[in-house]
């Protein structure tokens, strides 16, 4: 039995909006934020230039849906890149050099992620929410530290932060080509800061 009319029209708009968030996704990669044009996506597309706004009320709405797409994707180099749950400090190591890898290999997405700013007033309502899902798979990644009694709950997140903005912070300045570090150093510094951070950390007992 097909489905309704309204049904019908209703997939369609979505699989439009997708291919239209999935080609500026492949264009923020290749050539970076500045090179996602209403025009160039619809071409890329296959549709015409207006189209785009019969399925977006602005171009950074598109932009907030193919963000999300970014986010799920660095999800999955991580799941293929590191181990499935970590259980140890190596495991620890490998989440986050697989995370910080990524925008190695994607330096257009680290710029747009942290150096492009959108309007979180045209976020889409009820759009899936990778970035929580990716949030939780950090916490998670630390969980066997509060069961090993070696580190209290509410130091945790606070280390998980550092840690965070710190990679965030060494990207940013091999990026930046002002500053000696290369993005090829960036591994090697994230797994001595995290050696130095959990063990100054660890409580004395």
């Amino acid at each position: 039995m097909s489905l309704p009319k309204e049904e019908r029209r209703n997939l369609k708009s979505e699989l439009v909006r997708k291919a239209f968030a999935e080609t500026a996704r492949d264009i923020i990669i290749r050539e970076g934020v500045a090179g996602v044009s209403a025009r160039k996506v619809a071409e890329k597309t296959g549709y015409t230039f207006a189209t785009i706004y019969n399925h977006f009320e602005s171009m950074d709405e598109l932009l907030w849906v193919a963000r999300d797409l970014l986010i799920r994707d660095i999800m999955v180099h991580m799941e293929m890149s590191g181990p499935k749950k970590a259980s140890c400090m190596t495991d620890v190591r490998a989440l986050f050099t697989a995370y910080a890898d990524y925008f190695i290999g994607n330096p257009q997405v680290f710029r747009f992620f942290y150096f492009h700013r959108l309007d979180r007033g045209d976020r889409p309502v009820g759009m899936a929410d990778h970035a929580s899902a990716l949030e939780d798979r950090a916490r998670e990644t630390f969980a066997f530290l509060l069961r090993s009694g070696d580190f209290r709950a509410e130091e945790i997140p606070v280390m998980m932060k550092i840690l965070i903005t710190a990679i965030h912070g060494l990207l940013t300045l091999a990026l930046s080509e002002n500053d000696k570090l290369k993005l090829t150093d960036v591994p090697r510094e994230i797994d001595d800061m995290i050696r130095y951070l959990f063990r100054e950390g660890r409580r004395q007992k």
